[in-house]
């Protein structure tokens, strides 16, 4: 028994590992951070016991602009639940992250992975 729970333990930690992706990280510049405050309001279907509800709930959005020297990459996330905040990272200094289609993958000063929208690509004609 205890045999068959280590290898069961065993498959669990690996196929947690194994799932984990090598991304093609890359290193850029943060050239800028900017938040723009907003808000949606959604509606809730009324209930037997309450009718509809109209609620305005957080919809901040963080933009991320990144030099990797070929490219300006402007990348977004969006905070709508209230302990959301803005990544801890630093404006001129070096980031790491890595595009995949229409995401972005950044890592912040603790190396924490944190998924972005990719918005714009553009191409540096210097």
């Amino acid at each position: 028994m205890r045999r068959l729970l280590y290898g069961v333990l065993f498959l669990c930690i690996f196929s947690a590992v194994s799932a984990t992706k090598d991304r093609a990280w890359k290193t850029g510049t943060l050239v800028n951070a900017e938040t723009q405050s907003g808000t949606k309001t959604v509606g809730i279907p009324p209930t037997i016991v309450t009718g509809p509800i109209i609620k305005t709930l957080r919809n901040d959005v963080t933009f991320y602009t990144i030099d990797d020297g070929k490219y300006v990459w402007v990348v977004s996330r969006h905070m709508t639940k209230s302990e959301d905040k803005p990544l801890n990272v630093t404006i001129n200094a070096p980031v790491k992250f890595a595009i995949e289609k229409k995401a972005c993958y950044l890592l912040d000063e603790q190396g924490e992975e944190h998924k972005l929208a990719v918005e714009r690509k553009i191409l540096k004609t210097n």
